[in-house]
């Protein structure tokens, strides 16, 4: 009875989208060149704490070259709690760089967008689907937003070697056309623990453009839906640059009031970032054939972690 009522975890990824007015003239010549080859744009998804500022987050390139557009408008909406019924926010310009401060650790290299939702229309506690539009050409980007209360349970899992059945995978994959393979039981495994309600975050050193294949790869292989984060950057992160993204990345996760519960990794750059989060209990550090030097849970195969987190107790009602 001294459970917390479960916050709703939708897939957030319906077909359906908001309704759109009339495109508008592109602001420069440059955007609009740019604009001829296909877009690249992605949006960030965040977990953000109940009552905190909330900012929107997204970035607006073109072509395999990743060229960002500059002071062009974009139409943000939401979709709350991901039911179907779209809402316009506001309009707000792309980003040259510098233009704006960093936000959930995310530099502004140009063609971003930083838009704080009015209080008027401030999102619940719970899961929603924003959308962010190119005014000019109608082209955009999603990204899932989890606001939540403080204290509420989460749990952590990189992607490449963890999800995937290999650290490179997914470069393969995207050459070939088509998504990772995912290790046998790993999403019976993470469904088990969302099922209890912890909130799943998957915590990838992989590169800001690979975000969209990423949450493909999440839903097609059967995981439970959750938030995707990624380096801001075009290169991704390896070794102590992945250290450090992930401990910083951990460290704003606590700072939002979320609770991590579990953390599943394969590295030891995993290993060292989450013991600089001191997530507890050691042994709720789970590593896919790694023996942790910090006393983490290692396991062979997600057939061992299947049980243990079907038994463990649910943190909400």
């Amino acid at each position: 009875s001294a459970l917390p009522a479960c916050l709703a975890m939708p897939a957030c990824n319906g077909a359906g989208g908001p309704t759109l007015g009339a495109k508008r003239p592109w602001k420069s010549a440059l955007s609009q060149l740019t604009s001829r080859a296909d877009p690249n744009h992605r949006g960030r998804d965040r977990v953000i704490a109940e009552g905190s500022p909330q900012t929107i987050l997204g970035k607006f390139t073109y072509s395999l070259a990743d060229i960002a557009i500059r002071g062009e408008e974009v139409d943000v909406f939401v979709e709350r709690g991901c039911a179907g019924a779209w809402e316009k926010l506001g309009t707000t310009t792309t980003t040259n760089p510098g233009d704006h401060a960093a936000v959930d650790g995310v530099a502004d290299s140009g063609g971003r967008v930083y838009f704080d939702v009015p209080a008027a229309k401030a999102l619940a506690a719970g899961r929603h689907r924003v959308r962010m539009v190119v005014a000019a050409d109608a082209t955009f980007a999603d990204a899932v937003i989890d606001v939540i209360p403080s204290g509420t349970p989460i749990f952590v899992s990189d992607v490449d070697g963890t999800l995937t059945e290999t650290e490179t995978a997914e470069w393969r994959a995207l050459f070939e056309g088509e998504d990772s393979p995912a290790h046998p039981k790993a999403a019976d495994a993470l469904s088990a623990l969302a099922a209890k309600g912890v909130r799943p975050v998957y915590l990838t050193a992989r590169p800001e453009w690979l975000s969209g294949r990423t949450r493909s790869f999440l839903q097609n292989a059967g995981f439970p839906p959750g938030i995707v984060i990624t380096t801001a950057g075009v290169t991704g992160a390896t070794g102590e640059s992945a250290r450090q993204f992930k401990t910083e990345a951990l460290a704003r996760l606590a700072a939002e009031g979320a609770s991590i519960r579990w953390a599943i990794g394969d590295t030891t750059t995993d290993a060292e970032a989450y013991e600089a989060a001191e997530i507890q209990p050691v042994d709720h550090r789970v590593f896919l054939r790694l023996s942790d030097s910090f006393g983490g849970r290692r396991i062979e195969a997600y057939s061992e972690l299947l049980p243990l987190a079907s038994a463990s107790p649910a943190t909400c009602k």
